[in-house]
């Protein structure tokens, strides 16, 4: 194809990952009873999750600029047991969640001057992101809960690029995004402590910083576009991305929220 066709053209991905936090949450919470307790948990096995993208674009003029919007999310949660947890040496439940949310707004184009079997699409704009999770353990004399939240926007930028099989429909495929996103993370952490007698004891601390969060997507794998309508194409491989210092809001507190799988991706008129 010599020329990207105008109007409007779309795609919808499905990424089945596997998330990972890198999570060295730690800080203090005062007490009712004027005593500070240091609070750390770790973050459960998240499991295998689907992270669906939806995007739309516009291609005003024959070989012009595009206009897109996609947007996409990943939610995954998990459990394990925690031996020795509380002062009586009970065991607690401890359950994680993650939940993250990517819109971006971007300007492209394509180049074609690589070769008569490249393609190469380029985009540069905004994004704007939020990464939330936590985890609480609960044992017969303690709860505890670590959260963290992080809302932010910056620039964002990304690049395509196929390597076309000339007369087989085929091609190599890869991606590579970027976007440092700036914003500001949020932490809770609360415990509830069961006296001897029955009595309660609450603790809370919260701290809360300004960060730029440096993110980084890699899709590699193959395409193929069907004989009978060079309007489609599809695409799978592997997808590897993560969010840096997402969890970085003092001096001992880190998180890195990464996570990598596979992907499936339907393009039309792209």
């Amino acid at each position: 194809m010599k020329h990207a066709p105008p109007g409007w053209f779309g795609a919808t991905e499905l990424d089945l990952v596997a998330p990972q936090i890198r999570n060295k949450l730690t800080s203090t919470a005062l007490t009712t009873t004027g005593v500070t307790d240091t609070i750390h948990l770790p973050t459960a096995p998240l499991g295998v999750t689907a992270s669906p993208r939806f995007e739309l674009g516009y291609r005003p003029g024959q070989a012009g600029l595009e206009f897109l919007i996609s947007y996409r999310f990943v939610t995954a949660s998990g459990n394990e047991t925690l031996p020795a947890f509380d002062p009586a040496g009970n065991p607690a439940s401890v359950h994680s969640r993650l939940a993250m949310n990517m819109l971006d707004l971007d300007c492209g184009g394509r180049e074609f001057s690589l070769g008569p079997l490249w393609d190469l699409k380029w985009r540069v704009g905004a994004r704007v992101g939020s990464t939330f999770f936590d985890s609480q353990a609960v044992s017969p004399l303690l709860d505890q809960r670590t959260l963290n939240n992080f809302i932010g926007a910056g620039p964002h930028v990304g690049m395509d690029l196929w390597r076309r099989f000339e007369g087989s429909g085929w091609s190599l495929f890869s991606r590579l995004e970027s976007s440092l996103v700036i914003g500001e993370i949020h932490q809770d952490y609360t415990e509830l402590v069961t006296a001897p007698g029955g009595g309660k004891v609450f603790g809370l601390g919260t701290q809360s910083q300004l960060q730029p969060v440096p993110t980084l997507d890699v899709q590699l794998g193959v395409s193929y576009t069907p004989p009978w309508n060079e309007s489609l194409r599809f695409s799978t491989g592997y997808v590897f991305e993560r969010w840096f210092n997402v969890g970085e809001a003092g001096f001992l507190t880190k998180g890195d929220v990464t996570y990598q799988g596979g992907f499936l991706r339907a393009e039309w008129r792209y």
